[in-house]
């Protein structure tokens, strides 16, 4: 295959081919649109005024709803944090525990955002060369010109920093993959201005059109990446056929189904509910959660839910890296920015309300990202291949390097995007022995009064009344506790509590690698005799061991601790307070 002509690399079509068709007339016109809307504004406006805008119903929206302030979420939630393991725990800790600088952060964000739209569209503000040739006819005042010069690249570094104090702060105590996008594009554009401002002379405005086309060809990467990269988890965790044909989407409805709205539910739970009522009530008990048998759903609704499943898996493992192949195809990358949203939509309605909306500032980078580059930049064949070396890069190190996961690490600020990657019967046997039934796995903190003796003598399994009696405090409550008023750290008086590692070292979208080949292992040809649940446990239990103990990543924010005392114990499901230690 040739390399795409510059043309072609800019979305638009070879002359003379103006040929239509009816089934391609709703996507001329959205993309007439798009194209329209887009070139009347810089490139890099739209990203901000549109970042700070769904940031904005976002959180008028939660707030609305639940009375949640979605910029506080990851201190109301968890009182735990997962340490990137680059960063010393001193930097980490001045950030968590410094609640000024995070609220800072938190809450400057969109205003930043709208008054650097305002900014990046102000004369002087040029992103394309057309705007180049209409400048260059006007005369421009020394302050407009030192006011553009300066004023752009502060507010994108302000912006970043902003981002990234924030994002650090709320992904590592809620394990969120939101704000990916946004975090790595406000960097791009930051550099990008810095870029503008060291080595552009003023006689030579195409730097600044080189500068804007290479951010916007590194988003496009970026936005192929972070598609791809979701289906590649999927693929490598829970196998293609697996997680596609094997009712993975089945076990995850259904367990989003027990929740409501506002404890994370869907929107549409009567819909949910009519499609995996058969398998509810085809349960005897909550403890059992095995594959349902055959007969329990009638074949439409299986195969539709097999159906979203394969679609969900193809959109991501297919279209995504077509898009990157064929740039040229405008149509396309409309059809991915929109399936991106849709998905978002349709997770909101039917799985999630929470989730499907906390993605959905993602849009941002998608218009910013999808958007055909405009500028008439001599580079453009070797920003195309750029784009193509970041959407591809962290993939091909996972599988290259990353033995035996294949991934990339969780380890902010990468990810391996692993958005629900477990199949149906993964899914199971991690909600069984830690979610759904009596038992989870722990890590305890305790004060500085306990005797650490007693504690030893607990991890050896001589005496479990250490731990006896001592709360654990979830990160996912199954009980409708307003998220305001979760209790998440030690009461006064309360020498010691145990904290739920689910969601912190392994969740729904969350693993670390060496707890990560235990559940491979057992779900593994042959994995079902050999790991029984209570082995399973067992493994599951050291391995996480091992990881706090050699990564010391898990920190009791409150306190500063680092926490590697870890349990498998069996709880009280009223009071969650721990009855036995397993293992």
């Amino acid at each position: 295959m040739s390399p795409p002509s510059q043309d072609e690399l800019s979305g638009h079509s070879p002359a003379g081919d103006s040929s239509t068709s009816p089934e391609s007339s709703t996507l001329d016109s959205a993309a007439t649109f798009l194209l329209h809307f887009t070139a009347t504004l810089p490139p890099a406006s739209i990203f901000y005024l549109l970042q700070a805008l769904t940031l904005l119903l976002l959180w008028i929206a939660v707030f609305a709803g639940s009375g949640v302030d979605f910029l506080r979420l990851g201190q109301k939630l968890s009182n735990t944090a997962l340490k990137p393991s680059w960063l010393s725990k001193r930097g980490f800790l001045f950030v968590l525990q410094s609640e000024w600088l995070y609220l800072a952060c938190a809450y400057s964000i969109v205003p930043l955002m709208f008054v650097a739209g305002w900014v990046e569209n102000s004369e002087g503000a040029f992103s394309t060369a057309e705007n180049y040739e209409i400048s260059s006819t006007k005369s421009r005042t020394s302050t407009s010109a030192s006011f553009s010069t300066y004023a752009r690249p502060i507010l994108r570094l302000l912006i970043a920093v902003a981002v990234t104090i924030f994002h650090l702060g709320d992904s590592c105590r809620t394990s969120s993959h939101r704000d990916y996008l946004m975090l790595y594009n406000c960097w791009v554009l930051a550099f990008a201005g810095l870029f503008v401002v060291f080595f552009s002379p003023n006689d030579l405005p195409e730097y600044e059109v080189l500068a804007s086309a290479t951010s916007q060809w590194i988003a496009f990467g970026l936005c192929i990446w972070y598609i791809f990269t979701c289906g590649v988890s999927k693929v490598v965790i829970g196998g293609a056929k697996e997680w596609a044909c094997n009712g993975t989407l089945l076990a995850i409805l259904e367990t989003f189904s027990r929740k409501s709205p506002r404890g994370g539910g869907p929107v549409l739970g009567v819909v949910t509910r009519s499609l995996v009522k058969p398998l509810l009530d085809g349960r005897s008990s909550e403890k059992s959660s095995a594959p349902p048998a055959p007969g329990y759903l009638d074949s439409a609704k299986r195969f539709f839910l097999n159906a979203a499943a394969t679609f969900t898996l193809l959109f991501e493992c297919v279209a995504a890296p077509l898009c990157l192949v064929f740039p040229s195809i405008f149509y396309l990358r409309v059809l991915l920015g929109a399936g991106m949203i849709f998905l978002h939509l349709a997770i909101g309605a039917l799985q999630s309300g929470a989730i499907g909306a906390f993605f959905l500032p993602c849009a941002a980078s998608y218009a910013y990202g999808l958007t055909p580059v405009t500028q008439d930049a001599n580079e453009s064949l070797s920003l195309y291949y750029l784009s193509i070396i970041v959407a591809i890069s962290p993939v091909a190190y996972g599988l290259v390097f990353k033995r035996p996961s294949r991934l990339v690490s969780e380890d902010w600020p990468f990810s391996p995007m692993a958005l629900f990657p477990w199949n149906n019967v993964q899914w199971a046997k991690l909600h069984d022995l830690l979610v759904r039934g009596d038992t989870r796995l722990v890590v305890v903190v305790a004060s500085q009064e306990d005797e650490q003796p007693g504690l030893q003598e607990t991890k050896k399994g001589t005496t479990n009344r250490p731990l006896e009696g001592l709360r654990v405090i979830p990160i996912e409550y199954d009980a409708e506790v307003p998220l305001m008023e979760r209790q998440t750290g030690p009461l006064p008086g309360e020498r010691s509590v145990a904290y739920d590692l689910w969601s912190r070292v392994i969740g729904i979208t969350t693993f670390q690698d060496v707890i990560l080949q235990e559940i491979l292992a057992s779900s593994a040809k042959g994995g079902n005799e050999k790991y029984t649940s209570s082995s399973l446990a067992q493994r599951l239990t050291e391995a996480t061991r091992r990881f706090l103990v050699e990564t010391q990543r898990v920190i009791e924010v409150s306190s500063g601790t680092t926490l590697t005392d870890c349990y498998f114990v069996r709880v009280d499901r009223k009071t969650l307070r721990i009855v036995e230690v397993i293992h």
